[in-house]
């Protein structure tokens, strides 16, 4: 190190003394020597630079090999800037593969200017995918000449996102005239204008529902929708009309969407909503996630499943949020039977009884597994469970009230097939439960097909002795052949 100081050190000295030997006379003309002796050093500095970062290990690896490291850093044009600054020969690397400028996202007047947005597109590739986000402020000066440059770059575009007033976006989207091949990824937020893609996946923030027509009604290969926004105020027909056209659709997200349950369209009456919905071509939707206003409009989405569910999780009234789903669909390539899962959530304010109003008898037909608090027991005698085989009973109280134990009178929930019944609370400390409880359980409350009851297990709980205990015990082993009691519920009795 010290022998290239040196070196250096006579480098600059020997610069100088030619520099001052060739010094006209003149005031003007020191200047002007002065001004060659500053750019000369700085041209002898940064050759020195050019020469010790050349002899770096990192600098000395092959240009494929540095542009893979270089392309761990966070995909994004801005840092590719930033990596282009680092010296000479990362510069040269870095502006030479339109790989690590594939990915832009400008955000604010300074970032999404003509002349950032021009720079960065310049160093793409129509050959690379490029994936570009604007989110341009209101009253933005270069908005027209925004759209015009993604206009121009619209062929190879592979994912499109805009965020901002509707004004601006307005007048990008004008400019999107070009046809977008490969775009695949649409996402745009506070838009009230019109735009078509072939898209795989598409989110759309408080974009009124009069447009859908131009945005949703020509997707066949659309596979992931999200509408989101309590501005929105679909019907339940457009919905319909909607997925009606989506028929690789595999995710549906709705957000706090204030679905209204029927249309104020004449013509659109209630039975032929409900015959649309009931034809959806859900072949490939694989989840249902819903945040609804309203849980009216959930009604027929619901009943629209083509296939009954075959698990189903609810909570207590006081702290019910939602119904989980999972459905079995048609058998895949492999012979297995495809799984859907979903999730309709609550609201404050909606009665848990509407939930279960919907899990009409078509849905509940093949049931195998519930998992139920005891204050809902009354409302479960609404389903048609032919088909259950595991009951989890969960306790809020700890111990439990005794008036619940009322809501089993007069009450019967038939279960003809049931193997295992849970009852569990979620402790410390364990819950007491009377011998007695137990047995009207078994055998008042819960009817099943003698010999087919394998256990009954206790999570959690421990039974209260009382007069006769030994004698109602010994009857309750002819109901259930096995009974546990285990700190936590066995993974294998989970829902």
């Amino acid at each position: 190190m010290n022998s290239d100081l040196d070196e250096f050190s006579v480098g600059v000295h020997g610069l100088l003394s030619r520099q001052l030997s060739q010094a006209p006379a003149g005031e003007e003309a020191i200047d002007a020597l002065e001004r060659n002796i500053e750019q000369s050093m700085a041209n002898v500095f940064r050759s020195f630079r050019k020469a010790k970062n050349d002899e770096t290990r990192v600098n000395s690896l092959p240009r494929e090999i540095l542009v893979t490291f270089l392309s761990a850093v966070e995909p994004n044009a801005i840092e590719a800037l930033k990596l282009s600054h680092v010296c000479q020969h990362w510069r040269e690397v870095v502006l030479a593969e339109p790989a690590l400028w594939s990915r832009i996202e400008l955000a604010g007047n300074t970032q999404c200017s003509r002349t950032v947005l021009g720079a960065l597109l310049e160093r793409t590739s129509p050959a690379t995918p490029l994936e570009l986000s604007l989110s341009v402020s209101a009253g933005h000066s270069d908005v027209q000449a925004l759209g015009q440059l993604v206009s121009d770059h619209l062929p190879h575009l592979a994912s499109l996102s805009l965020t901002g007033d509707s004004a601006s976006l307005g007048t990008i989207q004008a400019a999107l005239v070009l046809p977008a091949p490969s775009l695949r990824v649409l996402e745009m937020t506070d838009i009230d204008e019109r735009y078509v893609a072939i898209l795989h996946r598409l989110v759309l923030s408080n974009v009124v529902p009069r447009i859908w027509t131009h945005f949703l009604f020509a997707a066949p290969k659309l596979q992931d929708l999200t509408l989101a926004g309590s501005m929105l105020s679909p019907s339940t027909f457009d919905l319909a009309h909607c997925l009606s056209t989506a028929p690789e659709l595999r995710r549906l997200c709705l957000e706090d969407c204030g679905i209204r349950p029927f249309p104020p369209h004449p013509g659109q009456d209630e039975h032929t909503v409900t015959f649309i919905l009931q034809h959806l071509p859900f072949k490939a939707l694989t989840s249902i996630e819903v945040s609804p206003a309203s849980l009216s409009s959930m009604v027929q989405l619901l009943k629209s499943l083509p296939t009954p569910l075959v698990s189903l999780a609810l909570e207590s009234p006081v702290a019910l949020q939602s119904i989980s789903i999972r459905a079995a669909g048609a058998a895949a390539e492999n012979g297995e039977p495809a799984v859907r899962e979903g999730e309709v959530r609550s609201t404050n304010g909606v009665p848990c009884i509407l939930l279960f109003q919907q899990l009409v008898p078509s849905l509940t037909s093949a049931l195998t597994h519930m998992c139920i608090s005891y204050e809902l027991w009354p409302h479960v005698l609404l389903l048609a469970l032919p088909t259950l085989q595991t009951l989890i009973i969960g306790y809020i109280a700890v111990p439990p009230p005794a008036y619940q134990l009322s809501l089993f009178l007069n009450t019967v929930l038939r279960v003809p097939v049931l193997q295992s019944l849970v009852v569990t609370t979620n402790g410390p400390p364990r819950a007491a439960i009377k011998v007695a409880t137990l047995a009207y359980l078994l055998q008042s409350a819960v009817r099943t097909n003698t010999g087919k009851m394998k256990e009954l297990v206790l999570v959690n709980m421990y039974a209260e002795e009382e007069p006769g205990s030994g004698d109602v015990l010994l009857s309750l082993c002819t109901v259930a052949p096995r009974i546990s009691f285990v700190p936590v519920l066995p993974a294998r009795l989970q829902v």
